[in-house]
């Protein structure tokens, strides 16, 4: 079984070994073509959806920054707390 391997390796990698690789174009140097031309004009800005949708907006309440945390201190601890949890 070994032997049928080999062989079989040997008849692959045989024309790879042996024989001399065939050239069949000349590399030619050529020079490095020219840059191409780019654009540079600025572009406008884009114009936002926000803008458009803006004024169909409700007005939303304005909370002061203590109040806001007071409420997410108290939120988050209800939620604590209604996870039975082994520190309670």
């Amino acid at each position: 079984m070994g032997t049928l391997v080999l062989v079989a390796l040997g008849i692959v990698f045989w024309p790879l070994i042996v024989t001399a690789p065939d050239v069949r174009d000349p590399i030619v140097l050529a020079p490095m073509p020219e840059a191409p031309l780019i654009d540079r004009t600025p572009i406008s800005a884009p114009k936002s959806y926000q803008a458009d949708v803006e004024a169909q907006l409700p007005n939303t309440p304005a909370v002061s920054e203590s109040n806001r945390c007071r409420r997410q201190y108290l939120y988050r601890r209800k939620r604590h707390h209604s996870i039975r949890c082994a520190a309670c």
